[in-house]
């Protein structure tokens, strides 16, 4: 049963270095990896906001679900999944505040304030996380000078 009020976010925009080659490109039983994902999805959700590389190519999609379909891009390559959700749900803000059907509910009031605000703590987050990666690869690095 598909719900008009329900929005999905695949994440496709990974870099595929434990599955071996590009999912993206994957076949299954004769059709795109993403497609069976995608089908999935599309039997409950009313739009799909797909997320992928900054510098991917936009894949396609299984025939019937294209107008459902929202293309999201990461804001920078190797972000990891915590990047990919944050670019997905501001996706989902304008997913949700654009009529699917004139008497759908749309995600304009509390909501749409809490998934900006899901959106914006993501973000800090990945922000976060990358400036104490690059801290602490900094101070090993400093470390490993100095005990050479």
């Amino acid at each position: 049963m598909t719900s008009p009020d329900v929005v999905a976010i695949v994440l496709a925009g990974g870099a595929s270095s434990r599955f071996g080659s590009d999912k993206l490109a994957a076949s299954l039983d004769g059709r795109p990896l993403l497609h069976h994902a995608l089908e999935a999805v599309g039997e409950v959700t009313g739009s799909i906001v797909i997320v992928i590389a900054p510098e991917a190519p936009v894949p396609s999609v299984p025939e019937g679900l294209g107008s459902r379909v929202v293309i999201a891009r990461d804001v920078a390559t190797h972000g990891g999944p915590l990047a990919g959700r944050a670019a997905g749900l501001a996706a989902m803000l304008a997913v949700a505040d654009t009529p699917i059907r004139d008497e759908a509910p749309h995600n304009t009031g509390a909501g749409a304030t809490v998934a900006a605000a899901v959106a914006a703590a993501v973000a800090a987050a990945v922000a976060a996380t990358a400036a104490a990666t690059a801290a602490a690869t900094a101070a090993a690095t400093a470390a490993a000078t100095a005990a050479a």
